[in-house]
């Protein structure tokens, strides 16, 4: 399918910029619609935390949405989803619903990087209707998902050996469609994570809420990966191992420990050990063993990554 025959409903809205301590230029299209788990280097919040988020404006429409979204997340990750007053300067997540600036994330505790009272994520994408469409609702988790540590799962250093991206495609492609820059193609599409700055990952998982759409044209292997507004098992099971819950919540209550692990490809032999550990030793054991099988399983296309990926 080449770019022109791509419906316009099933284009990505613009870049998903991930707002790190420093602020970055973001291009955005508002005609655009929207888009394994990979996790960020010590960006986790403590298990257990009660993360309180404010809204900085935003319709009651915008803001009803976000309310009801976010805490499916909750469903899976130990944490506890607060909302304070608007305009909270000290509130841990400050959100925003700038229109022109697209829809971004800082990356877990990255967000206490940045200035209190300055946003630390713009839903900018969200629309003013009181029904929820299932763009809006994918905008929704996928920036939630860097607020809890998640980053892009099309940069994850496990891309190599399952989708070979054709270089001249993508940067044709994300000029003509979105009308972006070739350093934000680079850095957006093309590049993936050091290994430096990621704690683990899964292998590659297409139907992740962090993927970006691509068309089959973009990559070697000819897979086309559909636009994601659904939390996939992965995205389940990454999130409820790195904050572990020991009892299933009741909104979810077949998602245990042991099926995280178990989804997430731990042997059943080694699960025992985990349900007796505390949820740090739970994370730091996961992340141990994560890195090795991506080791055994992508062997010396995990040193190219290394040494040669990009650092954000």
């Amino acid at each position: 399918m080449s770019s022109q025959n791509i419906p316009a409903t099933q284009h990505i809205k613009g870049a998903c910029g991930l707002a790190p301590e420093t602020v970055k230029v973001v291009e955005s299209n508002p005609d655009f619609s929207h888009p394994h788990a990979v996790f960020g280097k010590d960006k986790l919040w403590p298990n257990g935390s009660d993360i309180s988020y404010s809204f900085f404006g935003g319709t009651a429409n915008q803001q009803a949405a976000v309310q009801s979204v976010v805490v499916e997340w909750t469903y899976y990750a130990n944490i506890n989803l607060t909302q304070a007053d608007d305009h909270d300067a000290d509130a841990m997540i400050r959100i925003g619903f700038n229109a022109n600036g697209g829809s971004w994330s800082a990356v877990g505790t990255g967000a206490e990087k940045i200035k209190k009272g300055e946003l630390t994520m713009n839903l900018g994408w969200i629309a003013d209707s009181p029904t929820i469409s299932a763009d809006d609702r994918g905008t929704i988790l996928h920036e939630w998902g860097h607020a809890l540590g998640l980053m892009h799962e099309h940069q994850s250093p496990a891309r190599g050996g399952t989708l070979t991206l054709k270089t001249d495609k993508v940067y044709a492609y994300y000029r003509a469609t979105q009308g972006w820059s070739n350093d934000l193609i680079k850095s957006q599409i093309i590049d993936v994570y050091n290994l430096n700055n990621v704690s683990n990952f899964s292998k590659l998982d297409t139907t992740s809420i962090m993927m970006y759409f691509m068309p089959a044209s973009m990559n070697a292997e000819n897979i086309e990966v559909r636009v994601n507004n659904k939390l996939s098992d992965m995205d389940k099971a990454y999130i409820l191992i790195n904050y572990p819950r020991k009892r299933p919540h009741p909104k979810a209550k077949d998602w245990t420990l042991e099926r995280a692990l178990g989804v997430a490809g731990v042997p059943a032999e080694d699960i025992k050990g985990y349900l007796g550990w505390s949820d740090e030793s739970i994370r730091t054991e996961f992340e141990a063993w994560n890195i090795l099988q991506r080791q055994k399983e992508l062997g010396k296309a995990l040193v190219y990554v290394q040494y040669w990926g990009a650092a954000d």
